[in-house]
């Protein structure tokens, strides 16, 4: 992976982005969650999700009997993305912004070689960013959160993006932050991960399963 970390971080240097949060979890993990950019939190402590939304993250996996070591927890784009004419705060530190088009694709290729490392049976993308980067744009995290999907995943070569030869699952989740902005979503969100947890127990995911 020393390859593709250089070059994803070779990529990303004409953008307004910091840092490099490379993942963390069990590489044989069988759920991999994908999440859309590292904060400032993150960035910091080097570990994906350490921040306001780790901590609701870490609520979501424990409704489904999960803990950060049954998965492998990675990112659309491993460089916080920050707004150039923001802000600072105290600390002098820019204000984060959604990852853009081009920031995606710059990463794209090093999440393409993650997942065909770890293998994981279940894909979960936490929130619009990571789904579309996974499905396609015309994806709503508000139409599918929750539900189990099996299909082609988007893989990026040669500049673009083209759908993968094998179909993968997929489970999509709303972002963790999604609760801290919208508290209303708080009851949909924890019956997803019930849901989510019920699906393993009945054998959706069983022992260290990799798709192919």
């Amino acid at each position: 992976m020393h390859h593709f970390i250089a070059e994803a971080k070779k990529r990303i240097a004409p953008f307004p982005c910091e840092g490099f949060v490379v993942g963390s979890g069990d590489e044989d993990a069988s759920i991999m969650l994908v999440g859309e950019a590292p904060g400032k939190t993150e960035v910091d402590t080097g570990a994906p999700f350490t921040g306001r939304a780790g901590k609701v993250l870490d609520e979501h996996l424990a409704l489904a009997e999960l803990t950060r070591k049954d998965v492998f927890i990675t990112s659309v784009v491993r460089s916080r993305p920050y707004q150039v004419n923001g802000k600072r705060d105290k600390l002098g530190k820019l204000p984060n912004r959604a990852p853009s088009k081009k920031e995606i694709a710059a990463h794209a290729p090093f999440l393409d070689a993650q997942i065909r490392v770890v293998r994981p049976q279940l894909l979960v993308p936490l929130g619009n960013v990571g789904l579309r980067r996974l499905i396609g744009d015309r994806a709503k995290i508000t139409v599918v959160h929750g539900k189990h999907l099996v299909q082609p995943i988007l893989t990026y070569q040669d500049e673009t993006y083209t759908f993968s030869s094998q179909r993968h699952e997929l489970w999509p989740m709303f972002h963790p932050a999604a609760t801290l902005h919208n508290p209303n979503l708080r009851p949909v969100v924890r019956q997803d991960w019930i849901s989510f947890g019920e699906a393993i127990k009945a054998g959706l995911i069983s022992g260290k399963g990799r798709s192919n």
